[in-house]
């Protein structure tokens, strides 16, 4: 999540409550408050690294391209009609596969991938977005690039950008919670430390395990070993012994917490479980055991004091949250009671124009995230619900901008909203393809 606002309860906002988000003059109701688009999309520049495409121009790309066809006005660096680095983009397509191919998703499929490709830089470091408060590595999104990269064949890349990500870990072995894109290891911010990023890299690092060549794997969790054992540890020094949750973080809202969410209790759960199935094929057995300790303890205090309300945002009162998707497969095998939470999350987070909420406690302006929407596609489809996932892809294909890339929000007008594209979004639209498709996305093992 990407607001630079705290999200307040959804509940009927007054004028005196939408004051300080409203510019003078403005109506007061948010049905009449459209988020507008940042951007249409992105195109390849002169230098390798993207550009961004103004809402107001009226361009294309070359089929099956990052390259611009035509431009109505000028941008600099933007690479137009080149058929050399058009025919290097179709190549690069062409080297993996796109899940959804042959199907009324393809394009949606085709173009999410080609967005993917400009936004990982040469160096690895996948950026979250191309708009200027987005042009930052995140590793939450980062590690689900990693993922829709090791299920469509671009192994080798996944692996470049799960380097980039150990060359950003800090001493301790967390991350914090975005870095500038230049490899430096500098924030941008004081946002501080995210929690929920040792769970997604240790999850994206399972995923990329499972995908690849046997001698390619073993080479490269040789070198991502260091980065293993140290967000396992971090996992473990997180985590209370007697209550078995971590401490408060922030988590994939961007807020600061006095309560631990289970958007940061769950990936590290999933983490915990990978970072043990990996260090045992390293042979690591001691750390393996550690991390195996770290994920029953979690497990435990999970259900004991998330699972008694039904998977709610905060263990200590009610309140849906799409987080109950990381209890889901692919990230976690089936329980009932999490598809039970799953399905009513489902019913009450979706907003009148179709697409999600974050959650019960986020401000009520019927603004749907496509992240939120597109797991829980990537959840029903794990879960062999391909009628709900079909259904939210449909969605999501029908909400994309001009440019054919996927926003972060969709708004009460229902129009492409925010930032275009999200890196996050179109690796999980991704990685839901390739499930409906049958590729293999087991769960980490509980211990």
């Amino acid at each position: 999540m990407r607001s630079l606002l705290r999200p307040a309860p959804r509940v009927v906002a007054g004028v005196a409550a939408l004051a300080v988000l409203l510019p003078l003059g403005a109506a007061a109701r948010p049905d009449r408050l459209p988020v507008p688009p940042y951007a249409q999309g992105i195109a390849a520049g002169i230098d390798g690294r993207p550009v961004v495409v103004p809402v107001d121009a009226v361009a294309s790309h070359l089929d099956g391209t990052g390259v611009l066809a035509e431009l109505d006005v000028e941008l600099h660096r933007a690479v137009v009609a080149d058929p050399v680095r058009a025919q290097e983009s179709r190549d690069w397509l062409a080297s993996g596969t796109v899940p959804g191919a042959g199907t009324r998703w393809e394009q949606m499929a085709t173009r999410a991938m080609l967005d993917l490709d400009l936004l990982v830089l040469d160096n690895g470091a996948a950026a979250a977005g191309w708009n200027p408060n987005w042009r930052y590595v995140w590793p939450r999104d980062a590690a689900f690039v990693v993922a829709a990269y090791s299920v469509s064949g671009h192994h080798a890349e996944a692996l470049r950008v799960l380097q980039h990500l150990r060359s950003l870990q800090e001493p301790d072995g967390t991350w914090q919670a975005r870095y500038l894109t230049d490899g430096s290891g500098a924030v941008p911010d004081d946002r501080g430390t995210q929690l929920d990023g040792l769970g997604w890299v240790l999850w994206a690092t399972w995923v990329w395990a499972r995908s690849g060549a046997p001698d390619d794997v073993r080479a490269g969790l040789a070198s991502l070993r260091p980065m293993l054992v140290a967000a396992a540890e971090a996992i473990g020094d997180s985590v209370h012994p007697g209550q078995g949750l971590p401490r408060p973080s922030p988590d994939y809202w961007e807020v600061p917490e006095r309560e631990v969410t289970l958007g940061t209790a769950a990936p590290l759960l999933v983490g915990a479980r990978a970072a043990a199935a990996l260090l045992a094929e390293l042979g690591e057995p001691g750390h393996a055991a550690g991390a195996a300790r770290v994920a029953v303890a979690l497990e435990q205090g999970i259900a004991a004091q998330f699972g008694r309300r039904g998977y709610p945002r905060y263990p200590s009162r009610p309140g849906r949250d799409s987080a109950v998707a990381f209890l889901m497969p692919p990230f976690a095998a089936a329980d009932p009671g999490v598809r039970q939470a799953f399905r009513a999350a489902r019913r009450d987070l979706t907003v009148p124009g179709g697409g999600l909420a974050p959650g019960e406690a986020w401000r009520d302006d019927g603004v749907a995230w496509t992240p939120e929407t597109a797991l829980f596609a990537l959840a029903a489809a794990a879960s062999g619900d391909s009628r709900t996932a079909s259904r939210l892809l449909d969605w999501l294909d029908a909400h994309r901008t001009p440019l054919g890339s996927l926003p972060e929000k969709v708004n009460t007008l229902g129009q492409p909203a925010a930032v275009a594209p999200l890196a996050w979004t179109a690796a999980t639209v991704v990685l839901t393809l390739a499930v409906l498709d049958g590729a293999a996305l087991p769960p980490p093992p509980a211990p």
